[in-house]
């Protein structure tokens, strides 16, 4: 068997001295050794898988000073780096003086070492004859097996995912200690670090990529915005005034994730029951259009939040009995801010268009009427009207100063009426509109506008 392996080997060759004649190339002997020559016929410099045999067997040859073969000489072959085994260790020389042995690397990549060596017999020295050297390869890897195969995650809840390698060589062994390139063919979805973390980025899918050793192993990472979990509407509970003031109101509406983190670009609709009592806008403005209460719903992604509203009418004041165009406004207090606005017509029965204004107890500051404010406003008058504003006390005193009465005019403010004025006494003032020449027609419409204020003594 030894002499057709060796019939398959290269002549690469390194002859030592040994037994104490010099060597060349990086095997020695001592020189008082002996005339052996000992000569690598094989195997030396060899690349491997780390862990395996290699393909040639280590090969040396024996002879004398005079190059004659020594056949029956005990070599031994012993690993002194790299971890490796031999298969036998020792084999002595055949007839043509050659010896050889099987070689397995040790398990890491690297370089590993075999050494020849024989004890002299007479002098029991020991004795180095050559040196065989050879390099071990990583195990190639055969397959990449990445989990878990895909993976699903919602930005910001839940944004990362740990992937893990396993590595395997052709026989299905696991292979450990190599390195790992991981890559993502979008980053705007989901990135990668060098140890298999994945982050989300954005909405979409993306490819997680592990490659080692040539081979590699794909993960399907989808991304997903986080959905919402809770709906605040502000506020919650709120009045409107049909036809006052406020009429409107905007809702604030806040998203938020499980993790109580803000959502934004969500779709937000909005629902109000019983209908007929406001409108609501796509972007929640909230405007009054029936008087009732009702409830509004917010809803974003199949999660809702109410809020209450109730509408009720402006303040409005009916002719008062026993007058064709008469508004009662009832009693007007101290530091009360009173707006009044109310329409009539030229087809009045009466000449007279009276709003009454009722003074309780101590609407009177001092003895004079300095300190009661009042502005009355007429509008939409037609071209070619004439209106004469007339203010009385209940007595029929008259309380506009001589120089102001009567007026032809859209609008006057009384800085200070005449007459004196008990803080004791209560008071009615009437406010007539006399119509004068008026040459509108019957169905056109006017606004009385007043604004009463009393101040604080």
């Amino acid at each position: 068997m030894i002499d057709r392996r060796l019939g398959k080997l290269g002549i690469a060759t390194l002859a030592c001295l040994a037994l104490g004649v010099a060597s060349c190339g990086d095997s020695t002997a001592p020189e008082d050794a002996g005339p052996i020559l000992l000569t690598i016929v094989g195997g030396d410099e060899q690349t491997g898988v780390a862990g395996q045999e290699l393909p040639e067997p280590l090969v040396v040859k024996a002879t004398n000073h005079r190059g004659r073969a020594l056949r029956h000489y005990l070599v031994n072959f012993v690993v002194t780096k790299g971890d490796g085994t031999v298969f036998a260790g020792a084999a002595m020389t055949n007839r043509r003086g050659v010896a050889q042995d099987y070689w397995t690397l040790g398990t890491e990549p690297g370089e590993n070492v075999v050494e020849v060596r024989a004890v002299d017999a007479k002098t029991g020295k020991k004795l180095v004859f050559a040196t065989f050297r050879a390099t071990g390869t990583a195990v190639p890897v055969h397959t990449v097996a990445v989990t878990p195969e895909s993976a699903e995650l919602q930005l910001i809840v839940d944004p990362n995912v740990q992937l893990s390698v396993v590595l395997k060589d052709a026989d299905g062994n696991v292979l450990t200690g190599r390195d790992v390139e991981w890559a993502s063919d979008d980053e705007d979805v989901a990135t990668v670090d060098g140890d298999g973390l994945v982050t989300a980025v954005g909405d979409g899918e993306a490819t997680v990529t592990a490659s080692s050793g040539g081979e590699s192993d794909d993960v399907v990472i989808t991304v997903k915005q986080a959905p919402v979990y809770t709906v605040l509407v502000g506020p919650a509970d709120f009045e409107l005034e049909l036809g006052g003031d406020p009429s409107e109101q905007q809702l604030t509406v806040t998203l938020l994730d499980q993790n109580g983190n803000e959502l934004t670009g969500r779709e937000v609709s909005y629902t109000s029951s019983p209908t007929g009592v406001v409108e609501i806008s796509s972007d929640g403005l909230v405007t009054a259009v029936g008087v009732d209460d009702a409830t509004i719903t917010v809803t974003s992604e199949g999660v809702e939040a109410e809020a209450t509203v109730t509408v009720t009418a402006a303040e409005t004041y009916e002719p008062n009995n026993g007058f064709a165009s008469a508004w009662d406004l009832g009693q007007i207090e101290q530091d009360e801010v009173l707006t009044i606005q109310a329409d009539f017509d030229v087809g009045d029965a009466s000449d007279y268009y009276r709003v009454r204004a009722h003074a309780g107890s101590g609407v009177c500051n001092s003895d004079g009427w300095e300190d009661f404010n009042f502005t009355i406003d007429l509008t939409n008058i037609p071209a070619g009207s004439n209106y004469d504003l007339f203010l009385f006390k209940s007595d029929g005193t008259g309380l506009l100063p001589p120089s102001q009465q009567p007026l032809n005019a859209d609008e006057q403010k009384v800085q200070a009426l005449a007459g004196t004025c008990d803080a004791a006494d209560t008071w009615d003032f009437v406010i007539l509109v006399k119509r004068l020449g008026s040459s509108a027609s019957a169905d056109d419409k006017y606004t009385l506008s007043m604004v009463l204020s009393q101040p604080a003594p």
